[in-house]
């Protein structure tokens, strides 16, 4: 039950539009903490899916959709940010697992 709340709640975020998209650009520090946790939310999302039973189709079909859906609002907002080359360098390693991630859960990226 607890993870069918969790999958709901997570539902309700993805379906939200953000407010304002043009909050996330430039040299806003708040602009690459919100890459960083995008990167975190899908890998913790594809965790999840590759982590359950097989039989489980739903789930690993809805868990997967949400992480991404992390990888597309980062790709999204990645080129509006400018970071340091140490971010860059945590950035790119950070999508380079979440890309491996969803090419595990049958992804094309």
């Amino acid at each position: 039950m607890k993870m069918a709340r969790s999958l709901a709640v997570a539902k309700i975020i993805y379906a939200r539009p953000m407010k304002n998209p043009k909050a996330i650009h430039g040299d806003n520090p708040a602009s690459v903490q919100f890459l960083f946790t995008e990167l975190q939310t899908g890998l913790t999302f594809a965790d999840i899916a590759l982590s359950a039973k097989p039989d489980d189709t739903e789930k690993i079909r809805t868990v997967s959709a949400n992480a991404r859906k992390s990888y597309e609002t980062f790709a999204k907002f990645r080129e509006r940010v400018a970071s340091s080359e140490e971010e860059v360098r945590q950035l790119n390693a950070g999508l380079s697992k979440l890309k491996d991630a969803l090419r595990n859960l049958g992804e094309a990226v």
